[in-house]
């Protein structure tokens, strides 16, 4: 951080400083907001936002062409954009859920990634992927919360926003490259060995993939559903077998990163899918229940090899707790204790 602050500080001071300020800006705004310092996040994503708005003529013209050439430095420009945006999606969830701040007016698929020389076509595959998938998940994710009703103190969500989710995921991922796949359909990953020597950028995406995939269901998945009557009984089987899937998918995906590239594992992610693994693992349905509680065993390895390896993002930050400080990981040790001691599973 003080590096990227030095810089920024160095590239301010220039005349007509480079993109590289509106990186370095935004950078370090998500690195705070993931401190939870939503305040500095928001100040260093301005001050980048108005670094792009005060650009956008010099590449309105090439973004606008489709079929048009590009460089290096048009799609540097397009990645701005795009973090910036979504920079301040995460900042707006922080600061009292306000909407967000649109740094432009036109088409996303604008600028979807296009090939420069000397690309490495898996990365660009990769990159052009991932920038479509989360185009889906904000238009999917967006159709979902529109759908959700309060009735009773009870949230219901119409089945026909989250069967479209079903519907529009598993698409995506059968029309995905044969390089970028894990299997040809969805969960087929569930039964298969992960390749040790699998580009571990596919599998972040396909690690954000499946968490989706829980997003969607976890909408669904509670007390109040299951109890809730005008759930039909094909719907209740549905969304347990979704979530189920979806969670030994990403315990799977984690538990390969944990052996080959331990630093990329996003805990958030792995604890996400615990949840339900922790319910389900009391399941009427034997099979469900063993492979949950299997689930969950391995998981806990790699939550234990993540602390002992301090790859939690905000580990060094000092909070106070009664007057004393505390580190993030020891709050983060006695919450896992307490989640999974809920469920009679000690961590």
């Amino acid at each position: 951080m003080d590096r990227c602050t030095e810089q920024i500080d160095h590239l301010m001071l220039l005349d007509s400083p480079p993109l590289t300020l509106a990186l370095s800006l935004l950078a370090l705004a998500v690195t705070h907001t993931n401190l939870m310092d939503a305040r500095k996040g928001w100040l260093l994503m301005a001050t980048a936002r108005a670094y792009l708005h005060h650009h956008m003529d010099d590449y309105i013209d090439a973004i606008m062409d489709k079929m048009g050439p590009t460089n290096p430095e048009l799609e540097t420009y397009k990645l701005a954009l795009l973090l910036c945006g979504n920079a301040d999606e995460q900042i707006s969830y922080l600061v009292e859920n306000r909407p967000a701040q649109s740094v432009f007016s036109f088409d996303e698929m604008l600028l979807v990634p296009k090939p420069v020389l000397g690309d490495n076509p898996l990365r660009h595959t990769i990159v052009k992927q991932s920038f479509l998938w989360r185009l889906m998940t904000r238009r999917s994710n967006s159709r979902i919360s529109s759908s959700i009703q309060v009735k009773n103190s009870i949230q219901t969500v119409k089945w026909e926003a989250i069967r479209q989710a079903n519907s529009d995921f598993t698409a995506w991922y059968i029309g995905l490259p044969s390089e970028l796949k894990i299997g040809d359909k969805p969960f087929d990953i569930i039964n298969m060995e992960i390749p040790q020597d699998l580009d571990t950028s596919i599998v972040t995406l396909q690690l954000s993939y499946y968490s989706e995939w829980i997003w969607v269901y976890g909408h669904v998945y509670n007390p109040d559903t299951i109890s809730n009557p005008s759930t039909d009984e094909k719907s209740l089987v549905e969304l347990t077998h979704m979530t189920f899937l979806a969670s030994l998918s990403i315990v799977k995906i984690s538990e390969f990163l944990h052996n080959v590239e331990m630093c990329k594992i996003e805990f958030h992610r792995l604890l996400f899918a615990c949840e339900p693994l922790l319910y389900l693992a009391k399941s009427a349905d034997s099979h469900i229940a063993y492979e949950s509680e299997r689930a969950l065993k391995k998981a806990i390895i790699v939550f234990k090899s993540l602390l002992q390896h301090n790859l939690f993002s905000p580990i060094s930050k000092e909070y106070q707790v009664d007057g004393n400080p505390i580190a993030f990981g020891e709050r983060l040790i006695e919450r896992l204790n307490t989640l999974f001691s809920e469920y009679n599973m000690q961590f």
